[in-house]
């Protein structure tokens, strides 16, 4: 907890350079207000000539300071159908690790794309393309709920900034489709995701199973062209289906639609039978890659990419069932959960343009691990988001 210490908060102490949600006037017409956060619940208002004068402590790192200025996010307003809870990450005093839990990380849950969101979380709870064990329509709502133990944190160790100050991140909620019409939502899907990203909002999504992709990239390859393929699972994928409503035969279709470049593209964690003589991308498999350091590999993807726009999916199941049993074909000897961490996070300066996390299966979880794993993963694909966003803004990490 922080230490507290009472001072009169000055415009030395917040202003507008310090913190882009700091307004240095003390009176705010109540037109500009729509979102307060930073603040704890003890607020004083009151209401002058239809102006109002706020009062509450700020909390930072090492002292609680009592002030009298607003920090407000114009960004979202706080219609109960609009905002999932008026609160934002890092303060440690309004964010509960369990109440009113109904999205990501508990952003906003909104299908309004303003012009200033950066990213939108979309969940697509679909399992019907399934081999193995069913289970992860029920993925997104477990990664959301398992994503409630990664909000109290400001920053995301071992990063040096706080992602939610630099990124406005909203949850799109699920995609809506019919159960029993599976032939629809190949459709369904791709312009469920072209409308995201019309608005040139970056979208992160969850699954359901691995099928799901397919749609997705085919909405990324109109928008961006033809893409790389960052590939994390025990299984390639590529397996000859006419079909294309299969969770083990994306990467089949996908070259032949001329969505992806397999010659670009790479697969990490790959432990399952396969063609390597006729086998067009690169894969470091589960063996190799658990015996080269996290910087090998990322250096090794990273020559595989080259300067493409990539996409990358992680299936749930290139982590050993030891870090997650939650999935529907779990394969012993995959990766820990902090090398996947690490490679991630190297490739923070890599064109990923974006990003799916799949075959979560809550009904096979243990204490939410493979949840938790998956969420985490996720919070990484935002700091690689916020990375990106903040070098074209010209600022650099520390």
């Amino acid at each position: 907890m922080p230490k507290s210490k009472q001072c009169t908060a000055t415009s030395s102490l917040l202003n507008k350079e310090s913190s882009p949600y700091v307004t240095d006037r003390h009176f705010i017409p109540r037109t500009n207000i729509k979102e307060i956060n930073y603040i704890n619940s003890n607020i004083n208002i009151i209401n002058i000539n239809n102006k109002l004068h706020f009062s509450f402590d700020i909390y930072t790192h090492n002292w609680q300071y009592t002030a009298s200025y607003c920090i407000i996010r114009s960004q979202f307003q706080t219609q109960g159908d609009q905002v999932a809870k008026n609160k934002l990450i890092g303060d440690p005093v309004t964010v509960s690790m369990y109440a009113n839990q109904f999205s990501f990380l508990a952003r906003p849950l909104t299908r309004e794309l303003k012009a200033d969101i950066d990213v939108a979380i979309v969940g697509i709870p679909f399992d019907l393309a399934t081999t193995g064990r069913a289970g992860t329509r029920l993925g997104p709502n477990g990664i959301r709920q398992a994503s409630s133990n990664l909000g109290w944190e400001g920053r995301r160790w071992p990063w040096d900034f706080d992602a939610c100050q630099h990124l406005q991140i909203v949850d799109y909620g699920d995609l809506d489709f019919i159960p029993g019409a599976p032939e629809d939502l190949n459709n369904a899907i791709a312009q469920h995701a072209k409308g995201i990203l019309d608005s040139d909002t970056c979208m992160i999504s969850m699954g359901g199973d691995h099928y799901v992709s397919l749609p997705l990239i085919r909405a990324h390859a109109e928008k961006h062209g033809k893409l790389a393929l960052i590939h994390f699972d025990a299984h390639t994928d590529t397996y000859p289906n006419t079909t294309e409503i299969d969770h083990g035969s994306m990467f089949y279709h996908a070259p032949r639609q001329g969505l992806i470049d397999p010659e670009h593209s790479i697969q990490i964690g790959i432990r399952t039978e396969y063609r390597p003589e006729d086998h067009a991308y690169q894969v470091l498999d589960a063996a190799n890659a658990n015996d080269m350091s996290a910087a090998d590999i990322v250096k090794a993807i990273k020559a595989r990419v080259g300067d493409m726009p990539a996409y990358l999916t992680f299936d749930i199941d290139c982590l050993d069932p030891a870090f997650a049993p939650g999935t529907g074909t779990p394969v012993v000897g995959g990766l820990s959960s902090d090398k996947a961490l690490k490679i991630i996070r190297g490739l923070k300066d890599t064109n990923i343009v974006g990003f799916d996390l799949v075959e979560v299966s809550p009904a096979y979880d243990h204490a939410q691990i493979t949840a938790l794993a998956g969420a985490t993963l996720m919070v990484e694909f935002l700091y690689i988001l916020a990375h990106q966003k903040r070098q074209r803004l010209g600022m650099s990490d520390s």
